[in-house]
């Protein structure tokens, strides 16, 4: 197991280390939202993402949204 230096002892390594712990924790928080069928757009507004196409990479974990919306048009 890596060791972790204090934050004010940090070298390039560790920066790196917590950056990619910060985006995997990011994607994870994404990805159930994803999962737990948020709307895309609000976790386009949740992850500060500018542009649409970014949070588009989260549709494919919740490939039956909007069915039930489509299935309610058929009484």
């Amino acid at each position: 197991m890596k060791e972790i230096k204090p934050f004010n002892e940090i070298s390039i390594t560790n920066l790196i280390y917590y950056v990619n712990k910060i985006k995997t924790l990011r994607h994870t928080f994404a990805s159930h939202l994803a999962i737990n069928g948020t709307p895309i757009f609000n976790i386009q507004k949740l992850m500060n993402h500018k542009d649409i196409t970014m949070t588009m990479r989260y549709v494919k974990l919740a490939p039956d949204s909007g069915r039930e919306a489509i299935e309610n048009l058929f009484f």
